[in-house]
């Protein structure tokens, strides 16, 4: 089986974080939030999609960050710690 592309991703949040999520998505990386279907929206969290991007934080009650997760752009890992000073690793 070959695949051909990936839909979305969906990531784990903690409880009563979106606001710290759309500082990031939106405002750091300028991918927009879009709303979450009704029956989901109940459950928190928010998405984010900029044309074939698209990002889904699910709230996760015991949330544990990942210990060696992270991200890339194809240009080189993104450190969100540093996302004020745009560097790179």
């Amino acid at each position: 089986m070959r695949i051909k592309a990936i839909e979305h991703v969906q990531l784990a949040m903690p409880p009563g974080k979106e606001a710290e999520a759309r500082t990031f998505y939106e405002g750091v990386l300028g991918i927009p939030e879009v709303p979450k279907p009704p029956n989901l929206a109940k459950r928190g969290g928010c998405w984010f999609v900029r044309d074939a991007l698209k990002i889904h934080l699910g709230v996760e009650n015991e949330f544990r960050a990942a210990r060696k997760a992270h991200s890339t752009s194809g240009r080189g890992s993104f450190c969100p710690q540093n996302a004020d000073q745009g560097r790179r690793l």
